[in-house]
C-alpha cells in the first residue's frame, strides 16, 4: 500500500507526505524501492528526505531538486540521451537479448565516468544519484550508473531495478547501489560501477559483475532479504558463457593455455569458490598464465587484476 501511494504522488512531483502511510515501515526502504523501479524519477534522492514531528503527527518532506520548467527541461534531456543510447547499443548488431545486455554494459563503462567528488565529500547532488547523470552528464556514483543501467534495460524491454545495499572495497564497507535484470527467463546481478574500475585500470571492459547470481554477488554485496527477487543460477555469467569458468587448478591451466595459443591479447579466467590456490592467489594465477604465453612462445610481460572476492583474473599484455 505504502509503495503504491508513494509511487503515484512521486510521479505527480508531490514531495510532502503524511508519516501514516508508510505504516512503520522504513520511509528510504519504500522510496529507494520506488526510485529503483522508476529510474526516471530524477528530481529527488531517497536518502535526503527529512522527518517532522508535530503533535498532529509525523510528515516526510523530500526536499525538491526541480520545478516548473527546469523539471521538464532536463526530463526532456534524459529521454533523449537514453534514446542515442540505445541507438549507439544497436549498432553493436547484437543477436540475442543477452548480447543486447553486453552491449549495453559496455556502453556504460565506455561513456560515463565514475564521480569520485561527489563519492568523496557524500553529497547529495541528485545529478550524480540517478540516471540523469549517468546518461546526460556521464558522470555518476554507483546509483547513478545502476539508475542509467536500469532505464536503458527498461526501455529495451528488460524487466529491471535498483537493488540498495552495501558492498566492500578496499577493505571498507560502504553503501552501494546496483542493478538486478530479467534476461531468458532469469533474474540476474549486474554492477557496472564494479566493473568500471576494471576499464579505468587496465583499459578494458570487465565483466566480474555481469549477470551473476545470489551466492556468488554475496561474496561482497550485502542487500536486506525480501526486497529483490532470488537470482539462483550462475550459468549466465560472462565466465560461465565464455568457457573461462574453472572448477580446479588442471581446468584453469586448460584455459590459460587455450588462451596462450590463441592471438589474443585479454585473458579473463574466474576460479570456482572452494578452489585451494598455493601461495597468494592472484600471483599464483598470473604466473599460470605467463608460463603458459611462455610456452607459446609468446611474450609474458602483462598486466593484472585479481579480484579475490569473485576470483577472477584479468590480465592484458603490455604494449
Amino acid at each position: 500500500m505504502a509503495y503504491r501511494q508513494v509511487s503515484g504522488a512521486l510521479e505527480l512531483g508531490q514531495t510532502l507526505f503524511d508519516g501514516d502511510i508508510f505504516s512503520g515501515q522504513d520511509p528510504m526502504t519504500i522510496l529507494q524501492a520506488v526510485e529503483g523501479d522508476n529510474p526516471e524519477l530524477i528530481w529527488f534522492v531517497p536518502s535526503a528526505f527529512r522527518r517532522q514531528r508535530s503533535l498532529l503527527g509525523s510528515r516526510i518532506q523530500l526536499p525538491g531538486v526541480l520545478e516548473g520548467e527546469e523539471r521538464y527541461r532536463r526530463e526532456r534531456e534524459l529521454q533523449q540521451a537514453a534514446a542515442s543510447a540505445i541507438e549507439a547499443i544497436e549498432l553493436e548488431n547484437p543477436l540475442t537479448d543477452y548480447d543486447r545486455l553486453i552491449c549495453l554494459y559496455e556502453y556504460l563503462q565506455r561513456t560515463v565516468t565514475y564521480d569520485y567528488e561527489t563519492f568523496q565529500r557524500r553529497g547529495t547532488d541528485p545529478w550524480s544519484h540517478n540516471a540523469y547523470g549517468g546518461l546526460v552528464l556521464k558522470k555518476a556514483v554507483c546509483d547513478g550508473i545502476s539508475g542509467a543501467l536500469v532505464l536503458l534495460a527498461q526501455k529495451m524491454g528488460y524487466d529491471a531495478t535498483i537493488i540498495h545495499g552495501n558492498a566492500a572495497r578496499d577493505g571498507m564497507t560502504e553503501d552501494h547501489a546496483w542493478a538486478m535484470v530479467r534476461v531468458n527467463g532469469q533474474c540476474c546481478h549486474l554492477d557496472p560501477t564494479w566493473d568500471m574500475s576494471k576499464s579505468q585500470a587496465v583499459g578494458i571492459c570487465g565483466y566480474d559483475y555481469f549477470c551473476l547470481d545470489d551466492g556468488t554477488i554475496a561474496m561482497d554485496h550485502q542487500w536486506a532479504a525480501g526486497i529483490a527477487p532470488v537470482c539462483r543460477s550462475g550459468a549466465l555469467s560472462w565466465y560461465h558463457r565464455n568457457r573461462c569458468y574453472a572448477n580446479n587448478l588442471t581446468q584453469a591451466g586448460e584455459i590459460l593455455n587455450r588462451y596462450a595459443r590463441s592471438k589474443t591479447a585479454v585473458f579473463r579466467l574466474r576460479l570456482a569458490d572452494g578452489v585451494a590456490v598455493p601461495g597468494n592467489e592472484g600471483q599464483t594465477m598470473a604466473r599460470m598464465l605467463m608460463d603458459a604465453l611462455r610456452s607459446a612462445g609468446r611474450s609474458s610481460a602483462i598486466r593484472y587484476l585479481w579480484n579475490p572476492y569473485v576470483r577472477s583474473l584479468t590480465a592484458v599484455l603490455n604494449a
